[in-house]
């Protein structure tokens, strides 16, 4: 979503029903995200690990973007009748979520590793140390 570019700082009123409606494109993407993607499915993780992956980065992205969309209302929204009080929850609530997927991708790193390169101990010694030798 380039238009996400388009709000600049500083937070003003007038960027705000911009914001609001980057806000609902948002929403309405999450809700269309395939089942696999929800949170709701993640007991399908142990059929196929690649599931997991796909879900976290595809949450990962657009939580990150709400709460970099609302950062600029974060301060203000926590002043007593604040209009920006939305703002304030969503970016908090976003930023948990990315929080929490980074931590949950932890133990996938290794996962992809593996795939990618295959596991180190079916490679032959011969192999091994060429993958180790510095390149010249």
């Amino acid at each position: 979503m380039r238009q996400e570019h388009d709000v600049h700082l500083p937070a003003s009123p007038d960027k705000y029903a911009h914001v609001m409606s980057l806000d609902r494109a948002y929403r309405a993407l999450l809700d269309d995200v395939p089942d696999v993607c929800r949170v709701e499915n993640a007991s399908r993780e142990a059929l196929d690990p690649t599931i997991k992956w796909v879900r976290l980065v595809c949450v990962q992205g657009v939580h990150r973007r709400i709460a970099k969309l609302h950062r600029p209302w974060l301060l203000e929204g926590h002043k007593p009748g604040s209009p920006y009080r939305y703002s304030a929850a969503q970016c908090i609530a976003s930023s948990k979520i990315v929080i929490f997927n980074l931590h949950a991708s932890i133990g996938l790193t290794k996962f992809w590793s593996v795939l990618r390169f295959g596991n180190p101990a079916d490679r032959s010694e011969e192999h091994t140390s060429e993958l180790q030798s510095p390149v010249r």
